[in-house]
């Protein structure tokens, strides 16, 4: 599930194959559920302007949503091989990166829904959970191989080597707001993790 910046509303993503968008006030729908997807959805996110929403789901694509009109923009986004598990938008909206069961990360343009280079491969296992630094200089994927990759979102190179420690595969991934810091999580423990200087140096 994911706010929108500004707090007005709720977006949920539902194994009932649909996105639904709530007053986080009231706990009252709003408007009619986003329905689309074929399969059960894992993930959703919510554009930094509030007006694109993205999910992900088993039926292995992406889908974008226009906030005002409740409707799909473009075409489903398809290329994964596997459950799209997390979705997440870079601080200008231009990004967005899409974790899947697959093994791999994804880049795609929000404003056009096309691939944004090459898929980012080095994960062994399926990876669950992505997130965007604060300046949009770094991106993380957190794996079930039990690490965490950094990558050059405008190269798609990896930054560093993985960062591992995690007993058990990892499900969620977050940057602190400066950027200085990265947090992990299995089933278990989470991680807190400074961000090499030398990653941060090169963007």
């Amino acid at each position: 599930m994911a706010f929108s910046p500004c707090g007005g509303f709720l977006a949920t993503a539902g194994m009932d194959r649909t996105v639904r968008l709530w007053d986080p006030h009231t706990g009252d729908a709003l408007g009619d559920p986003l329905m689309g997807h074929t399969s059960g959805v894992d993930a959703v996110a919510v554009s930094p302007d509030g007006e694109l929403l993205a999910s992900g789901g088993g039926d292995e694509t992406v889908r974008l949503w226009s906030r005002s009109t409740g409707r799909h923009v473009g075409a489903p986004l398809t290329g994964h091989r596997g459950a799209v598990r997390g979705v997440a938008f870079s601080l200008d909206g231009r990004l967005l990166a899409t974790a899947s069961w697959d093994d791999t990360v994804r880049l795609w343009s929000s404003a056009t829904g096309r691939p944004f280079g090459t898929p980012l491969r080095g994960h062994r296992n399926a990876v669950r959970a992505v997130a965007f630094s604060s300046d949009g200089g770094l991106l993380a994927s957190a794996s079930m191989d039990r690490t965490v990759r950094l990558w050059d979102p405008t190269t798609g190179r990896p930054v560093g080597p993985p960062l591992s420690g995690h007993d058990g595969g990892l499900r969620a991934v977050a940057f602190s707001p400066a950027g200085r810091l990265l947090a992990s999580a299995s089933r278990e423990t989470v991680r807190v993790w400074a961000v090499p200087a030398s990653a941060m140096a090169s963007n």
